[in-house]
């Protein structure tokens, strides 16, 4: 019997997060600021308990005081939340399109480098 290696992770957020229209009204925020806002608007803002549990995770990543300097890549945020690649790509999509997250930097896979997260709230 031969053991064969898992393929590597793969931590392009490019293939899957861009283009994506971001709000321009969206303003930065600290972690505990984001993270009250998002338990308090969450449902009335419509935001799916997956995509909240996937947003709580990446602010977990970020400066405390800034809300920046988040540099969770997919792979870790699918192995911390027990999701799908799918599923994590569908959240960081909704959290960047409704304004509650914004991509810094884009990451590469083939750099091994992942994307940048800045928390922010949208206008209300």
């Amino acid at each position: 019997m031969t053991l064969r290696k898992p393929p590597p992770a793969d931590d392009s957020d490019a293939q899957v997060m861009s283009p994506i229209e971001e709000p321009a009204d969206a303003r930065a925020v600290d972690r505990w600021e984001w993270e009250r806002t998002v338990k308090q608007r969450s449902r009335e803002a419509g935001m799916p308990a997956t995509t909240q549990h996937i947003g709580l995770l990446i602010a977990s990543y970020t400066d405390a005081q800034t809300g920046g300097g988040a540099y969770p890549s997919v792979s870790r945020l699918v192995q911390v939340s027990g999701r799908g690649k799918d599923t994590v790509h569908k959240a960081l999509r909704w959290l960047r399109t409704e304004g509650w997250l914004r991509q810094v930097s884009q990451g590469s896979g083939g750099a091994r480098k992942a994307s940048e997260y800045q928390l922010t709230l949208p206008k209300v």
